[in-house]
């Protein structure tokens, strides 16, 4: 039958015994194009403290592998700002990290200790205000890179699945990349499959 699937998220360190053959499951015209692998930070030393099974690199080479495959595919990750012990220099490595491997989706989330784990028992603590700029400057990064990797699809034609009712008479669909599209509403209902000429592109989503 017509039917998509999304692959839940998984870490890095997970994906590396079976990264090839889930790239070829990806192949698959059921599989949504879409990855959510977190990277929490682009500085080793910090993944070492977050107690992460992986390095940057792990990171970078995996997205590159699918992106090889699938150019135009979805990435979504996630980066954690003002981890203890956090340096400038560290964050500018998280930063260059988002900017080569150009994730269209990053969750940035700013620490907050957990009580009873080594990170809140930490010395080097980063102060609040530090955090929250730093968690502007990724989130800023990450609009721009989005706005940029949706801009490629205005002009196309994309085969999409209505997923949900939207706001003011529109609806809402994925296309094989996983990416919303919003359509006037008219007489189209959701579990369509409709063909949608893309006219704009916002850094969250496409309209059509």
């Amino acid at each position: 039958g017509e039917f998509f699937i999304r692959v839940g998220m998984m870490n890095p360190d997970s994906l590396e015994p079976i990264l090839e053959r889930t790239i070829e499951a990806y192949a698959s015209h059921r599989v949504y194009k879409f990855l959510h692998l977190p990277v929490q930070s682009g500085s080793p030393s910090v993944l070492k403290k977050m107690g992460r099974g992986y390095s940057p690199s792990d990171f970078i080479r995996q997205v590159e592998r699918f992106r090889d495959r699938f150019p135009t595919m979805s990435i979504a990750t996630d980066i954690i700002t003002g981890f203890p012990g956090e340096t400038d220099e560290d964050h500018e490595m998280s930063m260059d990290i988002i900017k080569r491997t150009r994730p269209n989706i990053v969750n940035v989330t700013r620490y907050s200790a957990r009580p009873g784990t080594p990170a809140a028992r930490a010395k080097e603590q980063v102060p609040q205000r530090i955090s929250k700029d730093r968690s502007r400057d990724m989130t800023a990064l990450r609009f721009e890179i989005a706005r940029q990797h949706y801009s490629q699809f205005i002009g196309r034609t994309m085969r999409v699945l209505v997923t949900e009712v939207g706001k003011k008479d529109t609806v809402i669909a994925r296309s094989i990349e996983y990416i919303p599209v919003v359509v006037p509403k008219k007489d189209i209902k959701v579990g369509q499959l409709i063909e949608v000429e893309i006219t704009s592109a916002a850094s969250t989503h496409l309209s059509g």
